[in-house]
């Protein structure tokens, strides 16, 4: 049998028989002692519990000295840093007094810019004004060049009708006299009769002619004013007609008009008798013998239109476009030898520009020719 006594302590007890199964009455014992191993003895206890503290203490200063140590190195590292900071702080502001310098010179230089510009854009503003004076001057010059032109063209033209076109009328007149004169006596009354009328007709040309140069002299010399007063298209008209009468009946013209009576214009009277007779006297030039001549007004808004139409010989493109021109006006011979200036339509034109109005004119070679006379109607 077996008895534990502790833990490590045994003790077996023995008791023998023989072959014939007789038994011992005295027993035997065995103490049997088991020794622990290392790690499971007090010993091994303490020294693990004294290393796990001498580790731990170690560890701990280990750690201390480590900390300390980092703390010196932290500390360093912070005293180096603030070095550093300190360091680039001065230079920072260094460089900002330079920046503040910098920037004060700037600003001084900017100001003495400012100043400088002020003064260019003052001279700027002066050759300006200047170049303006200068552009008004040259304007000026040209305007007065293109005036003594014009004048100097008047003056041509003015003295080329004097020359020219009065001269041949009074060589017709003086010549038709003075064989009226010498050979009366001899002559039939048909001949009499014929020139007679040559004279008048002549003489009454050569009169309108030299009214037509007096008031358009009086026009370069802006000494007509306008008076413009209400006035009916259809007197004004009627009374170029009777004029005109004579003419067109030699002609054997016919004359188309439709005016209402009420119909009016606001124009100076002078003025629109002027230019209703050169309108109707070149429509009778230049229409061809048993011609045509319309008359058509109509009211059209504030204004009336008056439109002179014939079916005479026209003009061309050239002749057209230079009808207002005094350089270019060159005399035109009419259908049946009439004569004349063009000094009429000029005048005309500047009559009608003067009260407001327009004078516009239509025509082609061969197919007649339109005036269209547009005039404030109140």
């Amino acid at each position: 049998s077996e008895m534990c006594i502790s833990d490590s302590t045994y003790t077996f007890m023995v008791k023998g028989s023989n072959f014939d199964g007789a038994w011992n009455p005295e027993l035997k014992t065995l103490t049997i002692k088991i020794i622990p191993p290392f790690r499971k003895t007090i010993f091994f206890r303490i020294l693990v519990i004294l290393l796990a503290v001498i580790f731990t203490g170690s560890f701990f200063l280990f750690r201390m000295a480590q900390i300390r140590h980092m703390g010196i190195v932290l500390k360093q590292s912070v005293e180096d840093k603030t070095f550093e900071l300190n360091a680039s702080n001065q230079l920072l502001k260094e460089q900002a007094h330079e920046l503040q310098t910098t920037n004060d010179q700037l600003l001084e230089r900017t100001t003495e810019l400012h100043d400088i510009n002020a003064l260019l854009e003052a001279r700027q503003q002066k050759v300006e004004e200047q170049s303006e004076e200068l552009r008004i001057q040259a304007e000026t010059l040209r305007d007065t060049n293109t005036e003594l032109e014009l004048a100097n063209a008047a003056k041509d033209k003015f003295f080329s009708i004097l020359s020219h076109d009065l001269k041949n009328p009074f060589n017709y007149i003086l010549g038709s006299s003075e064989i009226l004169f010498r050979q009366f006596q001899k002559l039939s009354d048909e001949k009499k009769l014929s020139y007679s009328r040559r004279i008048y007709t002549t003489a009454e040309s050569t009169y309108a002619l030299l009214e037509n140069l007096l008031t358009w002299s009086r026009t370069q010399r802006k000494k007509i004013i306008p008076e413009p007063i209400k006035l009916k298209v259809f007197d004004v008209i009627d009374q170029s007609i009777q004029i005109l009468e004579g003419r067109m009946k030699s002609k054997e013209i016919t004359l188309e008009s439709d005016i209402d009576k009420n119909l009016t214009v606001f124009f100076d009277n002078n003025m629109i008798h002027a230019v209703v007779r050169n309108i109707l006297t070149n429509a009778v030039k230049f229409t061809r013998r048993k011609g045509k001549i319309k008359i058509l007004a109509e009211e059209a808004g504030p204004n009336t239109t008056i439109r002179f139409s014939d079916d005479g010989i026209g003009m061309s493109k050239e002749k057209l476009a230079s009808l207002f021109l005094i350089d270019k006006t060159v005399s035109v011979v009419g259908t049946e030898g009439e004569t004349g200036t063009g000094l009429g339509l000029i005048l005309s034109n500047e009559f009608v520009l003067a009260n407001n109005g327009t004078l516009k004119i239509e025509s082609e070679e061969n197919e007649g020719t339109t005036v269209i006379l547009t005039v404030p109607s109140k």
